[in-house]
């Protein structure tokens, strides 16, 4: 099917792009007798535009729609579509982070996503996608190499690489946000650490819970524990309410990195571009 996406810089509409929709992609998981596949991708967030209540309204139908044995697949930018940080912002980058790693789910990295690479500038001299040389949407930009270090070439190869480096390389790079405490990546490693110590997050249920936009909250249950996912898309500070959901608990991460443990009671308080996993 055809369909009409903003880019990146929302902008222009773009023709072209190849998406399934959901009501056709859940019908390739099967059925409980005749179960097909296991993780049939979805993409549908890799293509929409980075605002709260588009997001919560294509999280809600593939929830609502994947049959009772389904198991839910969760990705935010691949080789077809505009890196997550050129989407988002960089601010915007932490808390997708956090959605990605919290949503009931299998969630998929796309490379250069953990460390915020963007989409590169791609002359026409250095054009390789087939597609854009046939329209005006190219995907080269969204597929320059990975960025390891500072070095020549950005770490990839001694040569010269299919693609240009993207101008960013020195500062954006594996290395170089390897041992810093508040970089994305990082970020990334502590998300993935809390998903492999709470059982709410692998295999817990997943409730929505009341939101307006730039805010989307839900929260995600386990037998014997409960967590609370609080994501600001927006820049201005807000503050949520958290008296129906228990009253007090303590933050156990915060997209800045730096509340890890904090007392709360009765209210939220949280930042622009902050997202937080609150605990009971």
């Amino acid at each position: 099917m055809m369909r009409q996406v903003v880019d990146a810089y929302g902008d222009r509409v773009l023709l072209g792009e190849i998406y399934l929709p959901v009501d056709k992609l859940v019908t390739y998981y099967g059925s409980d007798e005749g179960a097909e596949l296991h993780l049939p991708i979805n993409l549908n967030l890799s293509w929409l535009a980075w605002e709260a209540n588009t997001l919560i309204a294509a999280i809600e139908t593939y929830d609502q729609q994947l049959p009772e044995h389904a198991w839910p697949i969760w990705l935010m930018s691949t080789h077809d579509s505009s890196r997550l940080a050129t989407r988002a912002g960089d601010e915007g980058a932490r808390v997708a982070a956090m959605l990605l790693m919290t949503l009931r789910g299998t969630p998929i990295l796309y490379y250069g996503e953990e460390i915020g690479m963007h989409d590169a500038p791609v002359p026409p001299e250095r054009a390789r996608d087939p597609q854009g040389q046939r329209t005006i949407r190219s995907r080269d930009p969204e597929r320059t190499p990975m960025q390891w270090d500072h070095s020549l070439q950005a770490g990839f190869t001694s040569g010269e690489p299919c693609l240009p480096i993207g101008p960013d390389y020195e500062t954006v790079n594996v290395a170089a946000l390897r041992d810093d405490p508040h970089s994305l990546l990082t970020l990334y490693r502590r998300l993935m650490s809390l998903r492999q110590n709470e059982p709410a997050l692998v295999r817990g249920g997943s409730v929505p819970l009341p939101r307006q936009a730039p805010f989307m909250a839900y929260r995600r249950d386990s037998d014997n524990r409960r967590l609370l996912i609080l994501l600001n898309l927006g820049p201005e500070p807000l503050t949520f309410n958290i008296a129906d959901q228990g009253g007090q608990g303590r933050i156990l991460l915060s997209t800045y990195l730096d509340r890890e443990g904090e007392e709360v009671q009765e209210e939220v308080k949280f930042r622009g571009f902050e997202g937080v996993i609150w605990a009971l």
